[in-house]
C-alpha cells in the first residue's frame, strides 16, 4: 500500500510539473526553412517563447539542438536511444510583447535518413530540443527531416552509421604505441618497480595494474558477477523461506523438480561467482588470460606479437552505455577475449593500448636456463571447488537425517513393503514408533519413545506421528508424544504439494475438540494457518464439529474469516463444500452471512453445489425461501 502510495504522490507531482510546464510556454511557435528539412542542406529554425517562458529562471541558457533517435517499437514500452545530435549557436531577437524569437542554423549530415523511416528494425525519429544549461529537456518538437534518396531506395542505397547490427560485428584495430619509446615511462610514471598501481591515468576504472619482476598483470572487477552471486543466495533463502524448509529439530528437503534444482544449482552458481576471477598477464613468453573462479577454470593463451594487432568489439550494451571487449589472436589464428566488457571504446583501446606496451617491455627480458613454468590452454572444472560444494551437501543430509541412519549402523531396519510402502531406513525405535501409531496401541508407542525414538517423526506422506494421532483423536498418543517433546505447532511442510498443517488443524479436521484443546494447553497456537490460510475454525466447520466452534469462539475466534490464499473463501463455504448442514445450521444462527460471495462470485450455495452436497444445497434453498 505504502508503495502505491508513492507512486500516487509521484504522478500528481509530475502532472503538477506538466501542467506548469504546458502554461509558460502557451502560445509558443516553431517554424522550419524549409519546412521539409533534406540532407545534406542547411535549415534554418525559429522558435518563439512567450514572456512568461522568458521571465522564468534560467531562460538566458535555453539552447536548440537537433537530434536523431532510434525507436525500437518491437519492445515493451519502445525503448529510444538517441544517436546523433546537431548543435548551434542561436541568434536571440526580443519580441514586442516580452518574448524571445530564437533562430539557429543547422547543417544537415548528407546520409541522415528520413523522419519515420525504418533502420535495423528501429524507427527514425528527428526532433528540434530546447535544452537547459544542464542538459535536461524542456521542449521537442518532431523535425519531417527527408533523405536525397527516395525512402523506398534509401535503405539500400546509403549505409547507415547507426545501425546497430552493424556496431556488433565491427571490429575496430587498436593502433599499437610507437615504437623507439621508454614504454616503462609510457605505462608507469610511479618510481616504484614490483609495486601495485591502482588505475593509472589512462586506465578505466575498475582495471588494476601490477609490475612484478616475471610479468605485467591487468585484473578486471567482476562487479556484476558479485551480485549475481548475491541474487542466487537471496533466491535460495526466498526459497527455503516460501517452503518453511527450516524448522525446529528439522530441516525440510524440496520433492519436486524445481525444489531440488534450487538446492543444487544455486550454491554452485553462487560460489562461482562470488569467487570469479578475471586476470590478463603479460608474460615474456607471451599472453596468459585466466577466467574461473572454484568452480571452473579456464586459461587462454596468445603469442606475444598478436598484442601489436588487438582489436576492441561491442559485447553488450546496458541502457545508453555501450561495453567493448578487448580481443586478440591465438596461434591458430582464432579471436580470444582479453577482457571483459568495458564501459566505451576509448577505455577498450586504453587497455588495448596498454596490453601492447606491456609486450614491448617485457619482451626480451628472459634469462636463458632460467626455469620458467608452463601454462596450457585448458577449461575445465576446479575439483577444490566442487569439494566444497560436496561437503554443503553432506551438511544438508545430515541435517536432514543423516545421524539418525548412521547412529542406527547395521542394526537399521528396512520396512517391508506390506507394513510401510517406503524404501526409507528406519531407526529400529523409530520403525515401532511407526508400527504402534499405525495400530493404535498407545502402550506400544510409549515404549518406542522411552526406547528414544523421534517424537517429531515424520511420516512418508510429509505429516508428524503427532498430526497423525491429532487427526485420528488419539488422546493417549498425542498426551505421550507431548511428554516427549513433540513440537505442538510442527508444520506439515516435508513436500512441496503439502498443506502445511499443524496438529491443531489436524485435530479440527477430525473433530477431536478434547485433542484440540489438549494440543493448545501444551503451546500450539490457534493463530495457526496452512499455506491456503485455512484456520481452526475453517478445520472446525468442514468436520461439522459444533461443540469445536462454540469452544472456539468463546476463545475469540472469528466465524467468517476468509482464506485470501486459496480463494477467499470463508469456513461457511467450506462447510456447504463439505454437507456440514448442522455447522451450517449453528453458523447461521451465530450470525454468520451465508449468502456472502467470494471474490469469484460464489456464495456457500455455490459451494455445496460444486461439492456435489444435496442436502445442504436443500437446507440453503429453503432457508433462502423463508427469508
Amino acid at each position: 500500500m505504502g508503495v502505491f502510495v508513492v507512486i500516487g504522490v509521484g504522478l500528481v507531482g509530475a502532472a503538477w510539473q506538466n501542467s506548469r510546464k504546458a502554461w509558460r510556454y502557451q502560445g509558443m511557435g516553431m517554424t522550419a526553412l524549409p519546412s521539409r528539412p533534406t540532407a545534406g542542406r542547411p535549415v534554418e529554425i525559429t522558435l518563439v517563447l512567450p514572456a512568461r517562458a522568458v521571465q522564468q529562471a534560467g531562460a538566458e541558457n535555453l539552447r536548440m539542438q537537433m537530434a536523431q533517435y532510434r525507436v525500437d517499437e518491437s519492445s515493451s514500452g519502445s525503448p529510444e536511444r538517441q544517436v546523433e545530435v546537431l548543435e548551434t549557436i542561436a541568434r536571440r531577437q526580443p519580441t514586442g510583447e516580452g518574448g524571445m524569437r530564437l533562430v539557429a542554423r543547422f547543417d544537415l549530415p548528407d546520409d541522415v535518413p528520413t523522419h519515420g523511416a525504418r533502420r535495423g528494425g528501429e524507427r527514425v525519429d528527428w526532433r528540434l530540443e530546447l535544452v537547459r544549461a544542464d542538459g535536461a529537456l524542456e521542449l521537442a518538437y518532431d523535425l519531417a527531416v527527408q533523405a536525397v534518396t527516395p525512402s523506398w531506395a534509401e535503405a539500400a542505397s546509403v549505409p547507415d552509421r547507426f545501425d546497430r547490427r552493424t556496431q556488433w560485428t565491427q571490429e575496430v584495430p587498436i593502433e599499437p604505441p610507437a615504437l623507439g619509446r621508454d614504454v616503462a615511462s609510457q605505462l608507469l610514471d610511479s618510481p616504484g618497480m614490483g609495486k601495485s598501481v591502482e588505475s593509472p591515468g589512462f586506465l578505466p576504472p575498475g582495471v588494476r595494474l601490477t609490475e612484478t619482476p616475471d610479468a605485467w598483470s591487468l585484473a578486471f572487477t567482476q562487479i556484476a558477477w558479485r551480485w549475481s552471486a548475491a541474487v542466487a543466495l537471496a533466491s535460495l533463502a526466498l526459497e527455503w523461506w516460501v517452503n518453511d524448509r527450516i524448522q525446529p529439530g528439522a530441516l525440510v528437503l524440496p520433492s519436486g523438480f524445481w525444489g531440488w534444482l534450487a538446492v543444487l544449482v544455486l550454491p554452485a552458481w553462487a560460489l562461482h561467482a562470488a569467487t570469479r576471477r578475471w586476470t590478463l598477464r603479460v608474460q615474456d613468453d607471451g599472453l596468459v588470460v585466466r577466467r574461473g573462479s572454484w568452480v571452473w577454470s579456464r586459461v587462454a593463451t596468445l603469442p606475444g606479437e598478436s598484442s601489436q594487432s588487438l582489436v576492441h568489439k561491442l559485447q553488450f550494451t546496458a541502457g545508453t552505455q555501450a561495453y567493448h571487449a578487448v580481443l586478440g589472436k591465438d596461434a591458430s589464428g582464432h579471436s580470444q577475449k582479453l577482457t571483459p566488457g568495458l564501459s566505451g571504446p576509448a577505455a577498450a583501446h586504453a587497455v588495448g593500448q596498454a596490453v601492447a606496451r606491456a609486450w614491448l617491455d617485457r619482451r626480451g627480458r628472459f634469462t636463458p636456463g632460467a626455469q620458467r613454468p608452463q601454462v596450457a590452454a585448458h577449461s575445465r572444472p576446479v575439483w577444490g571447488g566442487w569439494a566444497w560444494l560436496l561437503f554443503f551437501g553432506l551438511l544438508v543430509w545430515w541435517a536432514h537425517g543423516g545421524r539418525a541412519l548412521l547412529g542406527a549402523g547395521r542394526s537399521a531396519v528396512l520396512q517391508a513393503p506390506a507394513a510401510v510402502a517406503s524404501s526409507r531406513i528406519w531407526a529400529p525405535a523409530d520403525a515401532r514408533l511407526m508400527d504402534a501409531q499405525n495400530a493404535g496401541d498407545a502402550s506400544a508407542l510409549a515404549q518406542a519413545l522411552r526406547d528414544g525414538a523421534n517424537p517429531n517423526l515424520l511420516a512418508d506422506t510429509g505429516s508428524s506421528v503427532l498430526m497423525l494421532a491429532a487427526h485420528r483423536g488419539q488422546l493417549a498418543h498425542v498426551q505421550a508424544l507431548l511428554q516427549a517433546g513433540a513440537q505442538p505447532d510442527l508444520r506439515q511442510t516435508a513436500k512441496d504439494s503439502e498443506r502445511g498443517d499443524t496438529a491443531l488443524l489436524r485435530a479440527f479436521y477430525g473433530g477431536h475438540l478434547a485433542v484440540a484443546q489438549r494440543l493448545v494447553q501444551a503451546g500450539a497456537s490457534l493463530q495457526a494457518r496452512n499455506r491456503w490460510d485455512w484456520g481452526p475454525v475453517h478445520m472446525a466447520a468442514q468436520s461439522g464439529c459444533v461443540p469445536c466452534l462454540q469452544w472456539l469462539v468463546s476463545q475469540g475466534q472469528l466465524l467468517d474469516e476468509a482464506a485470501p490464499a486459496s480463494r477467499s473463501e470463508t469456513p461457511a463455504m467450506l462447510a456447504a463444500a463439505k454437507g456440514q448442514v448442522a455447522a451450517l445450521r449453528w453458523l447461521d444462527e451465530h450470525g454468520v452471512d451465508l449468502s456472502r460471495r467470494d471474490p469469484h462470485g460464489n456464495s456457500a450455495m455455490d459451494w455445496a453445489r460444486f461439492g456435489g452436497q444435496q442436502a445442504a444445497q436443500q437446507w440453503l434453498e429453503e432457508r433462502a425461501r423463508q427469508r
